[in-house]
């Protein structure tokens, strides 16, 4: 699925989400950078999604001019309640 956030084009193997509620990457000396999304997802497709996503599922962040800023794979997919919404919280880390 692609998905735009803020001028970012961002593909993940998850069905059902609507919407990039955050992204932040982190990226520091001798490590991989890692990647974190809050997103929004169809009620019904929330509980699936965590359940269906593998470990080592892919995620690419791309700019708008097309470079490529991340491409790693999932390492973590929980459920977080904020304000009423279910959101799912998926976490990523760089490719060596």
């Amino acid at each position: 699925m692609e998905l735009t956030y803020q001028g970012l084009q961002i593909s993940l193997p998850l069905e059902g989400v609507t919407a990039v509620e955050s992204f932040a990457l982190d990226a520091a000396l001798n490590s991989h950078v890692s990647a974190e999304l809050v997103l929004t997802a169809q009620e019904e497709r929330t509980a699936p999604a965590i359940h269906e996503t593998a470990d080592g599922d892919g995620v690419t962040v791309r700019a708008a001019d097309g470079r490529m800023l991340f491409a790693g794979r999932i390492t973590g997919v929980r459920m977080i309640q904020e304000k009423g919404l279910c959101l799912l919280a998926l976490t990523a880390l760089s490719h060596t």
